[in-house]
């Protein structure tokens, strides 16, 4: 099994939907931007998830995804190859909301930058910390 692990911005609100068998499921697209200046890209995928949190989520939240993929490629009637990415999300955490601008509680203020108080948890000593 392949595993993807993403962190993005939810393009849109969730589209929820029901399964055949009665289980509500949400439909949405995760933008991932790359690179810097005028080499940055914004990437898509698609998702495809079962479970409550896409309930508490929005439009422009910053969020971590665990993922199965599923490429599809195709050729378009220009004759141009094309393609894009499905995923079915096995795991799913809000790091951000856009709305009022907070991150959850398993998360510091700092996300931009994850490294910002690493001075202040290394030990001069052993910098793996308790690791005999």
């Amino acid at each position: 099994m392949i595993k993807m692990f993403c962190i993005g911005r939810l393009v849109k609100e969730w589209d929820l939907k029901m399964s055949k068998a009665g289980k509500q499921f949400g439909l949405n697209t995760l933008a991932i931007d790359d690179g810097y200046g005028e080499n940055k890209k914004t990437h898509y995928i698609n998702l495809m998830y079962f479970g409550k949190p896409i309930e508490f989520t929005s439009k422009g939240d910053l969020v971590y995804v665990e993922l199965s993929p599923d490429v599809n490629a195709y050729v378009d009637r220009n004759g141009e190859a094309k393609g894009n990415i499905n995923g079915f999300v096995k795991e799913f955490k809000i790091l951000q909301s856009k709305k009022n601008k907070k991150t959850t509680e398993n998360n510091t203020d700092n996300f931009d930058d994850p490294f910002s108080d690493l001075d202040s948890q290394l030990n001069d000593d052993n910098p793996f910390g308790d690791v005999e």
